[in-house]
């Protein structure tokens, strides 16, 4: 892990109730009736995954750990990048897991 520049000044944490004052000020059947227009289209659950070939369940495969290195140049770079949206760290390594896995 590389130390990553100070985080940005964070603004003053809401109490819930304010949260909660909102939420009870929205317009429930508007936004219900808004949620089944949106989802009108879909014909079927989103599923995360295929089924395996036959209906049965599929094994798991068992998991394996890959160590990675960066360079000290790499690692300043991300940090530079986390740093100017405004995330962590954490954040572009799922992001890049997360496009990794897509392709």
């Amino acid at each position: 892990h590389t130390k990553a520049p100070a985080a940005p000044a964070l603004p003053t944490v809401r109490p819930y109730r304010d949260f909660l004052a909102w939420l009870a000020a929205q317009d429930r059947p508007a936004a219900e009736s808004a949620w089944r227009e949106a989802l009108a289209p879909l014909s079927e659950p989103t599923l995360l995954a295929p089924a395996a070939a036959g209906g049965a369940a599929a094994v798991p495969e068992q998991p394996v750990q890959l160590d990675l290195r960066l360079s000290a140049p790499v690692g300043e770079g991300l940090a530079a990048f986390a740093a100017a949206r405004q995330v962590t760290m954490a954040t572009v390594h799922q992001t890049a897991w997360g496009v990794a896995l897509a392709r």
